[in-house]
């Protein structure tokens, strides 16, 4: 098991990378993905865990929205490296 969490830590952390750079790149910046974060902590100490799933899910939205962002900019402009 061990191996396996190593070798998904690196492409988990890739995927982070590129969901912010979308995002970015979307001209979105910082604050809504704080006040999701801090939706996600709230709806925990409430000890709602349908709310902080649902929280959660709408988080992993806005990580979806960067790296399709990234990857349609990517389209746009083949061969053209988005760091």
């Amino acid at each position: 098991m061990l191996l396996t969490i190593d070798g998904i830590v690196p492409r988990r952390h890739q995927l982070r990378v590129e969901a912010w750079r979308g995002w970015k790149e979307s001209g979105k910046g910082l604050e809504p993905i704080i006040e999701a974060h801090a939706l996600i902590l709230d709806r925990i100490r409430e000890r709602d865990p349908e709310a902080a799933a649902r929280a959660m899910r709408e988080h992993l939205g806005q990580a979806r929205e960067g790296l399709v962002r990234l990857r349609d900019g990517r389209r746009e402009h083949p061969g053209h490296d988005h760091t």
